[in-house]
């Protein structure tokens, strides 16, 4: 355990300009996120993916977030897409598999 707390850092430590970086160079420059954009992502916030694409990017652009506090569902996700009119959609290659 001594290993774990001793000694240089392990990994690389990031900051919350990191953050506000992702945001600008990614979210916003990249991807294109707008302030008028309403954004869902069957990835949770806890996972990068949903973290990034639906709290980070939406959040730094002022956009909308859509949370589906459920497990993701073709049926449940299509329908929080047309009652929100969700412009910006993400997932895993998983989920466009379902049926």
């Amino acid at each position: 355990m001594d290993v774990l707390i001793k000694g240089h850092p392990k990994a690389i430590p990031h900051t919350h300009d990191h953050c506000l970086f992702t945001a600008q160079a990614v979210g916003a420059d990249y991807m294109g996120f707008q302030q008028d954009d309403v954004v869902l992502s069957s990835g949770k916030f806890h996972h990068a993916l949903g973290f990034c694409l639906s709290m980070l990017f939406p959040f730094f652009m002022g956009a909308t977030t859509v949370a589906d506090p459920d497990k993701p569902a073709l049926e449940s996700t299509i329908k929080l897409i047309k009652t929100h009119r969700v412009t910006i959609f993400s997932s895993v290659p998983v989920f466009f598999g379902m049926q």
